[in-house]
């Protein structure tokens, strides 16, 4: 995970999932429980391609997950970037439009600075404006 990446904050079951979990016999139920977990905290999705009943029921609790994280991740970005502009305005000095700070996040540049937060987030800059020198380099000019 990026360190600009937004963490997964955990998992809701909506009753119309439960009511489908409720009728599974339980060795099914567990794993669709556990599988419907283990994607929404880690992204890591599950192969249910044996069982119809369990891919059919999952793309169901999948894309309401999907729709919940995308809500959350909208959710934490507008409150940073608000926080962000609140702290421009205490140390008097302008805020980058959101657009601009959205830019910087995604290539984890801190927005105050322009510095890059994350040394191993430098190698997905663009090569033209980086130049990274290893410490065994030859070092004489």
């Amino acid at each position: 995970m990026k360190t600009n990446e937004i963490k997964r904050a955990g998992a809701m079951i909506y009753e119309d999932l439960a009511s489908s979990i409720e009728k599974l016999p339980d060795d099914l139920a567990g794993q669709l429980i556990k599988a419907y977990l283990r994607y929404s905290f880690t992204g890591v999705k599950p192969n249910f391609s044996d069982s119809l009943v369990l891919d059919v029921l999952w793309a169901n609790a999948k894309s309401q997950t999907d729709r919940d994280y995308e809500a959350y991740k909208t959710k934490v970005l507008k409150n940073k970037y608000a926080a962000y502009c609140k702290k421009c305005k205490q140390q008097k000095i302008k805020a980058l439009c959101k657009d601009d700070w959205d830019e910087c996040i995604e290539k984890g540049i801190d927005p105050f600075t322009g510095c890059i937060e994350n040394e191993s987030d430098i190698d997905q800059l663009d090569d033209d404006y980086y130049t990274i020198y290893s410490s065994d380099e030859d070092e004489s000019f």
